[in-house]
């Protein structure tokens, strides 16, 4: 096939602290599995998915003496769950950025060689927090205070609440984590760089892309605040990525510029090359990052500004930005342990329910969006209502042999309908999918045979396949296999048919045994 565009999607990888539970998945990883296979059905990009998990970082470390294990080992841990839980959900990637590997270190090193040569940044003295007792200097999240932006709780990383990088020297009242020691400022020599002369072109770089109003307007925002005009490019921290050629060997790469950087790495690695520069540059070449509220001073500001510095005219044409999901109410948080991880989940339920189960919330943009198991259960019930609609549908020998042509197919998927889907996808309207799979899967519920024709009853259950097949991947694949058989032989197929549907029914009747269970295991760990 010849491919029009080539989209990188990129997942922000995880720290390597935990595994992945639900409001990871449900804000993030299933989102843009989803939008990967719908543009794979209904376009002719060449799509790359690009999933990951960050290893140089406070979070992995503190976890690391939770466990009292060292940092590679729960690195290496935590990122093989990681990894088994994206598996195990069948949310596809082309290809795992691990940031400790030796590429990343390569490649991290080669763009900051780069950036150096820029006007806009300096090496000169920058303030740090640093740990009097212990003689060393500390960031994110080895340090708790209070945001100077919000005045909420935060630690000097990113401000979870109103999504800030956090400047050290105007962070209130900070505290070493673990025994509340006031931290000083030090001094220390570091790479910067100044907005301020290149604030026009990031202005217009956001000014002109395709993002929604509000993040725009929050970017811009971000950038015109004079508290913005300059960002920090190293940090002292003894398991940060290292910066090749500096006299000290203490500067490090902080994670809201490598980690982000995880892109170039796997461009470079899906290539077979080190052009991850021109591959970003060609106009073929898109490019969409799904993220928590929390990455997007990342992928709006910092990933625009270091564009601007490498001369890489792209910038992301979406950001599909989620708003932190609630479990009862509360945030999703694996150090509180308050939050259900796929490892547990995929015991009681199997993927593709699993993948249905949050589906109303992808893209809500709902504020506080709580998970609650009545909310889940309700989504599982119409999932379950699906299921046996597309059996019914099956049933009918006579009208399967339209499910089964081609041409139809073809045309369903250049109708006004599919390119309706593929806009709302562009325009960050995952949660519309969800709408027009149940809008028309009511319509075909309720009409009548004098309501619709053969023809367009049939263009209808395409499209509720097309969206269940971005879903829920594994039961859409059972179907599709009765499909092909009536192409070949119609008694043979008549019988695989009803003995799928047989199947399927099983199916069905082990989904709620699952819930069963399941329901069962969240009032003991979730409600307690």
């Amino acid at each position: 096939m010849v491919y029009q565009f080539m989209r990188i999607i990129y997942l922000p990888p995880p720290c390597s602290n935990g595994g992945l539970h639900l409001g990871h998945i449900g804000g993030v990883y299933l989102p843009a599995d989803i939008y990967s296979r719908l543009l794979k059905l209904l376009t002719k990009e060449q799509i790359y998915s690009i999933a990951g998990s960050d290893e140089n970082n406070t979070y992995t470390l503190k976890k690391s003496i939770k466990i009292d294990k060292n940092i590679y080992e729960t690195a290496d841990f935590y990122s093989n769950e990681i990894r088994q839980a994206l598996d195990s959900l069948d949310i596809g990637y082309d290809s795992f950025v691990r940031t400790s590997s030796i590429q990343h270190l390569l490649t991290v090193n080669d763009l900051v060689s780069e950036i150096r040569k820029s006007p806009h940044v300096e090496e000169a003295p920058v303030l740090q927090l640093y740990l009097k007792s212990k003689n060393k200097f500390v960031t994110d999240s080895l340090v708790v205070g209070n945001c100077y932006n919000c005045g909420s709780e935060t630690d000097a990383g990113v401000c979870e609440n109103c999504a800030i990088l956090i400047d050290h020297s105007k962070l209130i009242s900070p505290k070493f984590y673990l025994d509340s020691e006031p931290l000083e400022l030090k001094e220390c020599q570091g790479l910067k760089i100044s907005n301020s002369k290149i604030t026009s072109q990031l202005i217009e770089k956001i000014q002109n892309s395709n993002w929604n109003s509000k993040i725009k307007e929050v970017a811009l925002n971000w950038i015109l605040d004079e508290k913005n005009s300059e960002i920090i490019l190293t940090r002292i921290f003894e398991y940060g990525l290292p910066v090749f050629d500096d006299p000290s060997q203490e500067l490090t790469i902080p994670l809201w510029f490598e980690a982000v950087w995880g892109y170039f790495t796997e461009i470079n690695h899906i290539t077979n090359s080190e052009d991850c520069l021109r591959i970003l540059n060609e106009d073929k070449t898109k490019f969409s990052v799904f993220m928590g509220q929390d990455n997007l001073f990342h992928f709006s500001v910092s990933l625009v500004l270091i564009h601007i510095i490498l001369n890489i005219k792209n910038i992301p044409d979406n950001l599909f930005v989620e708003p932190f999901l609630k479990l009862e109410g509360q945030k999703f948080s694996t150090s509180r342990d308050h939050a259900i991880f796929a490892k547990d989940i995929i015991q009681y339920l199997d993927s593709d329910t699993i993948r249905f189960g949050p589906f109303p919330f992808y893209g809500s943009n709902e504020e506080g969006a709580s998970f609650t198991l009545e909310r889940f259960k309700e989504n599982i019930a119409a999932y379950l209502d699906l299921i046996e609609f597309v059996l019914k549908q099956i049933s009918d020998s006579r009208r399967i042999f339209n499910f089964t042509n081609k041409e139809f197919i073809r045309k369903w998927k250049f109708s006004d309908q599919s390119k309706q889907l593929i806009d709302l996808l562009e325009n960050g309207g995952l949660n519309k999918i969800h709408d027009t799979l149940m809008k028309n899967y009511e319509s075909l519920i309720h009409s009548s045979d004098s309501d619709l024709t053969d023809e367009a009853k049939d263009k209808i259950f395409y499209s509720i396949m097309v969206l269940m097949e971005s879903l829920c991947p594994k039961f859409v694949d059972r179907i599709k296999s009765v499909f092909g058989r009536f192409r070949l032989n119609t008694n043979t197929a008549i019988k695989y048919r009803n003995l799928i549907i047989e199947n399927e029914k099983k199916y069905i009747k082990e989904i709620k045994s699952g819930m069963e269970r399941f329901s069962l295991y969240y009032v003991q760990k979730i409600i307690k």
